[in-house]
């Protein structure tokens, strides 16, 4: 059955955020959205908690933990109604392992490496420092040289293994910092000169990207906030699942017609078979005729001939489908909340609306 581990890996520099968008993500829905919660062993459940309510009850730049300093790997479940909808993995990393081809703790940055090549889903984390300001130009080439000299060579090789690249959320962090200075029609000029590869149609499937600002509340670097007002922080979340949910369930659809064919194509080579039984009998004198074996021969046919294709593992992958399919339309209203969508390169009013995202 197709019901195994994704994993989504955020890529960023050190300090872009993606240890407070993890927290953030997980705090807001590990306490449930409209049906959804996430969850994980006791162990890191405690951890991560007692990380976001520092960030909840401390004030100014102190709320924030401290940098990463080795990878950590979560296992979460999201659920909906309670019900597992998909396990999948996150790594956590020091935003230098990055850069650290030949220097550092090599087995740890091959762990990173591996957990992006491994992806089906990735989020490429942008720090809403580096939008501040009025100058378009700077912007584009601060995140060119911050974010993309680093992270493109992820990219070739991730093109290189799958021949495509997956969808892919370009998260705008720390959106308060920069939501007076920016606004969707620049971060998308921004993001599309940035990145332009990402931003084409590709020789195989589609090229699928969502740019989502997120922030975990306004200023809260400051002394005087203490509010934590997460904003859009579910979203990369859901369309992640969303697309690793649409591949499993294509999968299944996959399965089960080659299964059925299988099936079909046995049985009507087992009918020939006994055809050819009958039609021998049926040559034979009168008195070499074997009526039994050819009245078996026929009795087998009839009974081939009305056989039902169904069997246990095709009962079981229509379940897992219909049971899937349920969840992808209960979601598919979460990601349409996302507003700036591109498929091969042209603006979408919905990333939900991709007949075939393989095709």
């Amino acid at each position: 059955m197709p019901d195994c581990k994704t994993t989504m890996t955020i890529l960023g520099m050190s300090g872009a955020g993606k240890t407070c968008y993890l927290l953030g993500m997980y705090y807001e829905l590990s306490a449930g959205m409209r049906g959804y919660t996430i969850t994980t062993n006791d162990d890191d459940d405690v951890h991560l908690k007692d990380l976001y309510n520092n960030l909840n009850d401390e004030k100014g730049p102190n709320r924030f933990p401290a940098g990463t300093d080795s990878s950590v790997s979560y296992q979460f479940q999201l659920r909906c109604n309670y019900k597992t909808l998909m396990d999948f993995n996150w790594v956590d990393y020091p935003g230098g392992y990055l850069d650290r081809k030949t220097q550092g703790n090599l087995d740890d940055y091959r762990r990173v490496e591996r957990s992006i090549l491994e992806s089906s889903c990735l989020f490429v984390c942008i720090d809403g420092n580096l939008l501040c300001g009025k100058n378009t130009e700077k912007k584009i080439r601060d995140i060119r040289h911050k974010c993309g000299s680093i992270m493109n060579s992820f990219f070739a090789s991730y093109m290189d293994k799958h021949g495509e690249l997956p969808p892919t959320a370009f998260i705008i962090t720390k959106y308060d910092k920069c939501c007076n200075d920016t606004d969707e029609e620049e971060i998308s000029e921004i993001i599309e000169e940035a990145f332009n590869a990402f931003f084409h149609k590709p020789d195989k499937g589609h090229s699928i990207v969502a740019i989502i600002p997120v922030s975990i509340g306004m200023n809260i670097d400051e002394e005087e906030e203490d509010v934590l007002d997460p904003l859009n922080i579910q979203l990369p979340i859901f369309m992640g699942i969303y697309f690793a949910l649409g591949d499993r369930i294509a999968v299944a659809v996959e399965d089960k017609e080659r299964i059925k064919k299988e099936k079909k194509e046995k049985i009507e080579k087992e009918i020939e078979k006994l055809q050819e039984i009958i039609n021998q009998e049926n040559d034979m004198w009168w008195f070499l005729r074997d009526n039994d074996r050819r009245d078996r021969a026929a009795a087998k046919k009839n009974q081939l001939t009305t056989q039902n294709l169904s069997s246990t593992e095709i009962s079981q992958l229509t379940d897992f489908i219909a049971n899937k399919s349920k969840y992808l339309d209960k979601l598919r209203k979460e990601v349409r909340q996302i507003n700036l969508v591109f498929v091969d390169g042209e603006k979408r009013e919905d990333l939900t609306k991709i007949e075939n995202r393989k095709g």
